[in-house]
């Protein structure tokens, strides 16, 4: 973990400007700010050329401490889903290249047996050559995203969350088991399911 003054100069200044927000910032303000820097090929080429493209791969780009804006670079190949999962801290994600399918949920019920039904709220379709994004809080951020094909070609994006999400007590749920289990602390749930 590298402290904030250790972070590179392009990430710091993101960083930097998402954290004066405090922790109810104006999410398309953030959204906004994370899409301007998702442009940014010259910096994010080299984290970019780091995964492996025929897998799924993430990339830290800043955790500078348990209070702070987190980053990191997120691939999954073609036809690759992420679990449909929640953060319990506000996210926002931008493509940096590609197209990143994203679909929100509500979660109609949640049993303790881990019984779970959800319905589809919303679904985009996040292009990096638009500059678009994503933001989501508590308790509406159960969502996930990937790559649906037919739909351009997968992506690599950026996910900023408010703090580190290894921090909390997470959701991860299976819409066709129709269940749920908790994520403790630290786990990172399931990278995904192919389509």
């Amino acid at each position: 973990m590298a402290t904030l003054a250790e972070l590179d100069s392009p990430v710091r200044s993101l960083i930097e400007a998402v954290a004066a927000f405090g922790d109810a910032p104006d999410m398309s303000v953030v959204g906004r700010k994370l899409a301007e820097f998702a442009r940014d090929l010259d910096y994010l080429q080299h984290h970019i050329a780091s995964l492996d493209p025929s897998r799924f791969g993430q990339r830290v780009l800043a955790n500078p401490g348990p209070e702070l804006p987190f980053m990191q670079l997120v691939h999954r190949p073609e036809g690759m889903m992420g679990a449909i999962h929640s953060h319990s801290v506000w996210v926002a994600l931008a493509p940096v290249t590609g197209t990143e399918t994203h679909r929100h949920y509500r979660v109609d019920e949640r049993t303790p047996e881990g019984r779970a039904r959800l319905a589809m709220t919303d679904e985009r379709h996040l292009d990096a050559d638009r500059a678009e994004f994503a933001t989501l809080t508590p308790p509406n951020d159960v969502h996930a995203h990937g790559h649906v094909p037919g739909i351009g070609t997968a992506a690599y994006i950026l996910v900023l969350t408010g703090r580190p999400q290894v921090l909390f007590e997470r959701q991860e749920y299976d819409e066709r088991a129709g269940t749920w289990r908790t994520l403790a602390p630290g786990d990172m749930g399931s990278p995904g399911q192919a389509l």
